[in-house]
């Protein structure tokens, strides 16, 4: 792709369809291992919430609500420096609560432009409807408009 099209390219054709979450009451190695196994940038972290008069707030498709999101570098800023006991430490100990959301219909422009405002590399992809379908990392954008890292043959 050439970079005039980060203009007309939408969020919804680069972002991963793929969600992966823990509950908020699950210890930092069953995230770590979510993250591990999958091969994930992040995993959102969950809780089920039966007040329904949560307004604005993001969804998966099971009902249960996102307070927020775990990285690698979370682990191991929070946890793994700290020398705390991962399985003991919970998810909602480390994660980052103020989700950074984005629309699918935006464009691949405005997500970089808010990647770059709020000093993040990942955004969660949300519905109108708030329900989260999906998220799009620096590095997804960067490999659909520059390509596959090129690998040496050293």
């Amino acid at each position: 792709m050439a970079f005039e099209d980060m203009e007309t390219t939408i969020v919804s054709d680069l972002m991963s369809r793929i969600i992966h979450s823990v509950d908020h009451l699950s210890s930092v190695l069953s995230c770590a291992e979510t993250i591990n196994h999958n091969d994930a940038p992040a995993v959102l972290v969950t809780r089920t919430e039966e007040n329904e008069k949560l307004i604005n707030t993001l969804r998966i498709k099971s009902g249960e609500i996102v307070v927020g999101i775990v990285t690698p570098g979370d682990i191991l800023r929070k946890n793994v420096e700290k020398c705390a006991d991962p399985c003991v430490e919970v998810t909602e100990k480390i994660m980052t609560s103020s989700l950074i959301h984005i629309r699918p219909e935006s464009t691949i422009r405005e997500a970089l432009a808010l990647m770059l405002t709020k000093n993040v590399e990942k955004l969660v992809v949300a519905s109108n409807e708030n329900l989260v379908v999906g998220t799009i990392t620096m590095a997804d954008i960067a490999v659909a408009f520059l390509g596959s890292p090129l690998t040496s043959g050293d």
